[in-house]
């Protein structure tokens, strides 16, 4: 049977986290588009899910092994789309009414090829606001356009897969997430990819989606360890200059916003940490032989 062609695909990726996955369905499913979507869910299934996926039948999942990685995972996602255009949002988000119809109008209106929106980030603990603070992800709460380039016509370079969407053909054209990188970064790169090859990328301020904050030093470390090793897998394959300036440009933003909202004496000793923690995490993978085995480009040949 041919498989019948629908407007827009949502990709999720997720490790069986069932309480922020009912959540996340519910608010996709109540979506104000003029469109029904088709929900990819790809999942590691680890034990029973208590008959969860059966409640959603209308979800098409996909089953995955674990510990392949994030670009794995959303490549098997993209595979099992039928969508002209994919959209893509993290297990962890909520996104608004409208957010469907903001972030996918206007590849379907030909004005874009991808699009990225931002993620409000709120937290009721101070060191919570003070993380989010430092513009990740998709801006964190000081706003995407603070931290990543956004030209005067809203094109930009930067993609980031918690609230985003691609025209699906040109996946099959530049390539999909490049599966070499399994510490993340894999938006990043595929964005670099879909710029150099003259698509482009449009900044949608009215899309927008919430996301779980970041609250322990314990988890922030890590988080950034983890970022220094994506670092250095991507500059095996784009010199790192680029984004180097966007972040030393960000750095000014967010110590004046952190002024306004009186998280300045926690913003300061975090970017340090960040720093550092980043210098590790790209120590430690300069070590370690790089991943080839999942490195080819995953096109729908």
């Amino acid at each position: 049977m041919i498989p019948i062609s629908v407007e827009v695909s949502v990709l999720v990726i997720t490790n069986n986290k069932l309480s922020r996955l009912s959540d996340l369905i519910g608010s996709l499913k109540s979506q104000s588009c003029s469109f029904e979507p088709e929900i990819v869910i790809a999942h590691e299934q680890r034990g029973d899910d208590g008959g969860f996926q059966s409640e959603h039948p209308d979800v098409k999942w996909i089953s995955i092994p674990g510990g392949r990685g994030i670009p794995f995972n959303r490549n098997r996602s993209w595979e099992a789309a039928t969508g002209k255009v994919v959209a893509f949002i993290d297990d962890d988000c909520v996104p608004q009414p409208d957010w469907l119809e903001n972030i996918t109008g206007p590849i379907l209106r030909g004005d874009a090829d991808a699009t990225v929106g931002g993620a409000k980030v709120r937290s009721d603990r101070y060191m919570g606001r003070a993380i989010a603070g430092l513009g990740f992800p998709a801006g964190g709460s000081i706003g995407f356009p603070l931290v990543f380039p956004v030209a005067d016509d809203g094109s930009t370079a930067s993609l980031v897969t918690c609230n985003a969407a691609v025209r699906s053909c040109v996946g099959d054209d530049v390539g999909r997430f490049d599966e070499s990188l399994r510490h993340g970064g894999e938006d990043t790169e595929l964005g670099i990819r879909i710029v150099a090859e003259d698509y482009r990328i449009a900044y949608v301020p009215k899309s927008v989606v919430g996301h779980a904050p970041r609250e322990t030093i314990s988890g922030f470390w890590s988080w950034q360890v983890r970022r220094g090793r994506a670092k250095k897998q991507v500059s095996l394959k784009h010199p790192l200059g680029g984004l180097v300036s966007m972040r030393l440009r960000s750095y000014k933003n967010v110590i004046g916003r952190s002024f306004g909202n009186g998280t300045l004496v926690a913003v300061l000793p975090l970017l340090f940490t960040s720093i550092l923690a980043q210098g590790v995490g790209f120590v430690a993978e300069s070590r370690t032989k790089p991943i080839s085995e999942y490195s080819e480009k995953t096109t729908s040949e």
